[in-house]
C-alpha cells in the first residue's frame, strides 16, 4: 500500500488549483488589453515625484485617459486571447487652471 502524507498531497492539490486558475484568468479574464508607452524614468517621475503647475504653482493631479483601439488577438504572458485593446495615456492636470502636462512637460 502507498503511504502519502496528507499535508503534502493537500499542498500539491492547492498549488495545482492556483496554477490552473491563474492560467484560466490570464486566458479568459477581463478580455481587456492595455498598452502604455512610458520609459522607466517617465514612470518613476510620474508616480514618485510631486509636481506643481508652472503657471499657478498648484499641486497637479494625476489622470489617465484610455483610448479604444478596437478588438483583436493579443498575446499576454505566452497566451493568445481575443480582447478589447486600449491605449493608456498618463497626464498631469492642474485643478485650478485646467492645464494638461504630458510626460515630456514634467
Amino acid at each position: 500500500m502507498l503511504d502519502f502524507d496528507i499535508e503534502v498531497v493537500g499542498g500539491i492539490v492547492i498549488a495545482s488549483i492556483i496554477i490552473i486558475l491563474g492560467f484560466l484568468g490570464a486566458r479568459y479574464g477581463n478580455n481587456k488589453h492595455y498598452e502604455a508607452k512610458l520609459t522607466f524614468d517617465q514612470m518613476k517621475d510620474y508616480f514618485l515625484k510631486k509636481h506643481d503647475c508652472k503657471d499657478c504653482n498648484t499641486k497637479l493631479k494625476r489622470i489617465t485617459k484610455k483610448e479604444y483601439l478596437g478588438e483583436g488577438w493579443t498575446r499576454m504572458m505566452g497566451n493568445f486571447s481575443y480582447s478589447k485593446k486600449y491605449r493608456v495615456t498618463y497626464y498631469l492636470k492642474c485643478p485650478v487652471c485646467n492645464r494638461l502636462y504630458t510626460s515630456e512637460d514634467y
